[in-house]
């Protein structure tokens, strides 16, 4: 099973250990990719729709190829810590860019 991590955390923290004790066990019989979203170049959702139009995001930015990676993933762990009873911002460019 192919599983995508996407840490939401800009620092190496309590967010980082969870995310290093999910994959201690998943490593040995899953294929595990990390995604830091810190480390992501993704520009704010412009709702231009272009993505409905043709096959993907008209920003030339880092968005198409981290959706084709969620896309082809058989599981998907949303990691981030709680920043003013939500997810981190660079969490939230990642999710608005899944429309």
């Amino acid at each position: 099973m192919k599983i995508v991590i996407i840490n939401g955390s800009p620092r190496i923290g309590n967010t980082f250990a969870a995310v290093q004790a999910f994959m201690d066990d998943a490593v040995r019989f899953h294929e595990i990719e990390i995604i830091e979203a810190a480390h992501l170049n993704i520009s704010g959702c412009k709702c231009c729709g272009e993505c409905n139009r043709t096959n993907g995001c008209s920003a030339n930015d880092d968005t198409n190829p981290t959706v084709d990676k969620l896309v082809s993933a058989d599981m998907i762990v949303f990691a981030s810590p709680v920043y003013f009873y939500g997810m981190t911002a660079q969490m939230k460019l990642v999710i608005a860019k899944l429309y």
